[in-house]
């Protein structure tokens, strides 16, 4: 048992598995609502969806998290403004 192999050593629980494979899917037990994925403990941005379709966000990775943020902005305020101005043109 001394000359026991790395890789088949007991996995320590607080290690996470993407550490040891960058490609491996999202967990289930990790998504808010089942449609956020949310892991402070997984330091990947953009993580395969663990039904192999796609990629999701990591919305506790808090790059990601401010460029929906950003992008969410960029699409919302040029609508607002362009209603505001619709409703003055129109009085």
């Amino acid at each position: 048992m001394e000359n026991q192999r790395a890789d088949s050593a007991p996995r320590n629980s607080q290690q996470p598995m993407m550490a040891s494979n960058p490609n491996a899917p999202a967990d289930r037990e990790h998504f808010v609502l089942g449609l956020f994925y949310h892991n402070p403990d997984d330091p990947r941005g953009i993580v395969p969806r663990n039904n192999g379709y796609g990629s999701t966000i990591n919305f506790a990775n808090h790059k990601q998290s401010r460029l929906v943020i950003f992008s969410l902005l960029a699409v919302i305020i040029p609508v607002l403004l362009a209603l505001i101005v619709i409703a003055l043109l129109h009085h």
